[in-house]
This record gives structure tokens, sequence and C-alpha cells, in this order.
């Protein structure tokens, strides 16, 4: 009787006691590419590459999950998403560590799931990258809103006495998507803002005083600049960038505008540097788009789809006032993309750049073909 009564505890007890889940995370990607850089850019070259390999865990228990990876990109090993997340609710939750926070559309997509394969050059010029934060996100059937307090990266690279007073900012995302539903339809607008103070710099005069924007040429083979712009006695930067994301069936509509300004010391002129992006996606094989409610993104096609997608980006970090000419890059881009299964993906790139008017370069033209076979787990 008494071993009865135990047995009987020891279930209704474990009955209430989460399960903790485990499993792991993998990435690879392996890309080969032609490029012709003319005689203006010599260093743009042929040739294959594995640019990003990644492992890791993630784990779960309860209303809690943890993401762990790591890196390693062309024989130099980095920390990738690093982050603690707390559910609070079906549709709210918190996280805190190392991670891309929300800042327009493109930073709900991975870098190994951008659609064009590269993300938009004005996207690596004036958006976020890894950022070590907390970040608070609401979404619902019509709302997603996010908001995030970040210091800059060299804080998860460096220690504090290296780094000096670690630059800090602020970022929200909100987005109002009146409209998805199961046969493709989808319509989400959306608005994105930030600050940001100036950023680590290893030379003590400029640490903490300079931000630098830069984008390279839209391969991993090769990782040159294309246009970059270092603004010296910066104290802040204010940003903003409105989304829009439209779907009929097998044809969408992703795009975004950037606007970008640094504030100066010493009373110099504020630099501005300003961009856009839009993409035509069609699926040429397979079922129409859906939208995704947690990261309010088009979701990723399920295994077997075929998709095309026509791209187009400019970004603009050349500032008269400022006088500072960082460059301006023009990148037209056509990307086939095939879904072998949920977890292999094949693409293939043509893609023409052009970049101008910087400072100590010449203009040029860079034409590039290239594709890639990834693996994510």
């Amino acid at each position: 009787m008494i071993a009865t009564m135990l047995l009987c505890t020891v279930a209704i007890f474990g009955q209430d006691q989460p399960r903790l889940e485990v499993r792991p995370v993998a990435r690879l990607l392996m890309d080969a590419a032609l490029i012709d850089a003319g005689s203006e850019n010599k260093d743009l070259n042929d040739g294959f590459a594995v640019p990003d390999v990644r492992i890791g865990v993630a784990a779960k228990y309860g209303d809690w999950s943890a993401t762990i990876e790591a890196g390693m990109q062309f024989g130099k090993v980095t920390p990738m998403d690093m982050y603690i997340r707390r559910d609070f609710s079906p549709t709210d939750y918190a996280r805190a560590g190392f991670f891309v926070n929300q800042y327009g559309l493109q930073a709900a997509y991975s870098s190994s799931l951008k659609t064009g394969m590269e993300e938009p050059r004005s996207n690596m010029a004036l958006a976020h990258n890894y950022q070590l934060g907390a970040e608070y996100v609401h979404h619902d059937s019509k709302f997603f809103g996010s908001l995030c307090f970040f210091s800059e990266k060299e804080s998860m690279m460096r220690a504090g006495n290296e780094t000096g007073n670690q630059g800090v900012g602020v970022v929200s995302r909100l987005v109002y998507r009146p409209l998805h539903d199961d046969n493709g339809n989808i319509l989400a607008i959306g608005i994105s803002g930030g600050l940001q103070t100036a950023q680590y710099n290893k030379d003590n005069e400029l640490n903490h005083r300079q931000i630098t924007l830069m984008s390279t040429y839209p391969t991993r083979v090769s990782s040159v600049a294309a246009q970059k712009a270092e603004i010296t006695d910066a104290r802040f930067m204010a940003e903003f960038t409105p989304e829009l994301t439209a779907s009929y069936g097998r044809w969408c509509f992703e795009g975004q505008y950037y606007f970008n300004q640094v504030n100066r010391r010493n009373s110099l002129p504020a630099f501005i540097g300003s961009g856009a992006y839009g993409m035509v996606r069609t699926i040429i094989k397979g079922k129409p788009y859906q939208h995704n409610d947690n990261f309010c993104m088009t979701a990723i096609p399920q295994g077997g789809t075929m998709e095309l997608c026509l791209g187009y980006s400019y970004s603009d970090l050349n500032s008269r006032k400022a006088q500072i000419r960082g460059g301006i890059v023009n990148d037209y881009s056509l990307v086939f993309n095939y879904y072998i299964n949920n977890y292999i993906l094949w693409r293939v790139r043509g893609s023409v750049t052009t970049a101008k008017a910087r400072t100590g370069f010449e203009d040029n033209t860079v034409s590039i073909l290239e594709t890639r076979l990834q693996i994510k787990i």
C-alpha cells in the first residue's frame, strides 16, 4: 500500500516537471565563384571556399531555452548565436546574449538563409550585425514589436580594460501585418529605428570616436570592400529603416529603405548615408509563400521548392557636407534557389555590381557567377 502511494506520488510530481531537450545544430556552406573584376580590382579572384562552418547545441527546458554556436570562417573561430531565452506566453519572449537584434526585415533571416544568397549590400552597409544585448519581443496575428538594448560587438571579443568605455545602443522594430493566410496572401508594413554610440578602435585616439560603415562585393570567395566610410569624431548614429513585404500566391516582394546619420564632435558636419533594396521572388515549383509569425518574415519554403529571385540594391556612403566619400554601390542580381529538402539547399547567383565615387579608388564594374551548396540542421 505504501509502495503504491509512493509510486503514485512520483508519477504525479513527474508529470509537472518539464523535460530537458537537447539537440545539435550545425551549418556548412560550400561556395564556388567565377569573377570578372576587370583591371581595376585585382584582389577579386575566382575560386572555391568554405566560408561558414558552424556547430553548437540548442537546449529547451520548459519555458527556458538556450543556443550556443561557434563558427569557423577561413580558419578563424568566432562566437555566433549565444543566448538564453525565456518564453512568457505564446506571443511574448525575452532573450539575452550574443545575437543579431531585430532591425528591419533582413535581420529576421539568418546569414545562410538570405533569399538572395548574399544579403543586400545596402543592408550590409547600413544595418546591424551581431551585438551583445537583451531583447524583448511580442508577436501576435496582426502586430510584431521588439525592443533591444545592446553593447558593441567588441564586448564579446575583448575585456573591458581593452575596449575602454563600451559603445552602447538601443533599437526597435515595429511591424503591422493585416494580412497573412494559407493561400500566400501577405501584407506586412514596418519600421525600425535606433541609436548607437561610437565604436571600438584599436587606435587609442580613435577609440569610441569613430563609426565605420562598409560593404563588400557580393561574394564570400573573396572579401574585398566595395565601399567604406570611416567617420571620425563620431558621437552617435541615429538610424531608421521602413520595410514592406507583399505576397500574392507564388509571387512576393520584399524591400527596405535605410537612412543613417552620424552626429560628430567639434562642430563638424553630420555624416548622412542612405540606401534601399527591392527583391521580387517567385516560386516556380512548390506551394505558395507563407508567413513566419514568430520572426515576422516570409517563411522558408519547404523541401522540394524551386524559386527565382530578382534583386536590386543601392547604397550611398558619400556625404557632401561631411566631406566623406565612402562610395556608391549598385548591385543587380538574379538567384535560383532549390530547397532540395528541409536541410540541404542549392543556390546559383549571377550579379553585376558597380562601385563608384570612392576616395582613392577607381570606378569599376564586377560581374560574378557563383553557386553554393549548404547543409543546415
